[in-house]
């Protein structure tokens, strides 16, 4: 099977801002009615934060062409090739990838010395991707009648076009939007929730706090010289 991927010029980007904030305003006046604590307390924002759960805070819209070529059917276990029996196609789909974060796992520290409050955010993930099958556009198709074309090859089109949607969505900075965008929630939530005029906000990720590799105590001890023994 050879097959040729294009990706269309236009590639739109967009965020979830708005619905985020939808949600974020039911849990916070549910907050304020069920909970009267105002204390700030890294246990506390920590809670209401967990109601969140998962949320969707960037999305990735694209229109992808993929050209297909079935090429010549091959007869006697692949030893003779029928000419002019390939099958070929050209297609364009349309989807979504979007991201966030996982509201559950931020941790929260507060520094009433400092007036701190520190927010640690799981990285961001791919939440869901999907490939829109009704919006399937039909440029070019030839198909033959010795070697048509069936649903497993539509299926493996449109598994190739997620996938590589997926890695573009990620190489455009989808995982490093949906972060920002947690991070304007989260801020908006907690000042919306606590009298916040006090404090400053820091925010940091999971990747960032990972603990620098420690040298092996082997190779350290390979590596160093070996004094001589006196005589």
């Amino acid at each position: 099977m050879k097959e040729k991927i294009f990706r269309d010029i236009k590639i739109v980007v967009v965020t979830l801002i708005f619905m985020s904030a939808i949600v974020l305003t039911f849990i916070i006046s549910r907050n304020i009615a069920l909970n009267g604590e105002s204390k700030i307390t890294g246990e506390t924002i920590k809670k209401s934060l967990a109601d969140i759960s998962e949320l969707n805070t960037a999305e990735y819209c694209y229109t992808h062409v993929v050209s297909y070529n079935s090429g010549d059917q091959k007869i006697f276990w692949g030893a003779v090739t029928v000419p002019y029996t390939s099958s070929e196609g050209v297609y364009s789909y349309q989807g979504t990838v979007t991201a966030g974060i996982d509201f559950s796992k931020i941790e929260v520290t507060v520094d009433e010395t400092e007036k701190e409050i520190k927010f640690v955010l799981p990285d961001a993930v791919i939440t869901d991707s999907h490939v829109d099958n009704d919006s399937l556009e039909t440029y070019y198709e030839h198909n033959n009648v010795f070697n048509p074309m069936t649903v497993i090859t539509y299926n493996e089109l449109v598994r190739q076009v997620d996938e590589a949607e997926r890695e573009s969505a990620v190489q455009n900075g989808l995982l490093e939007r949906a972060n920002s965008n947690a991070k304007i929630q989260i801020e908006s939530f907690v000042r919306a929730m606590y009298d916040m005029d006090n404090y400053k906000i820091i925010f940091e990720t999971a990747s960032q706090n990972q603990p620098a590799p420690t040298e092996n105590p082997l190779e350290a001890q390979e590596g160093a010289d070996i004094p001589e023994t006196a005589k």
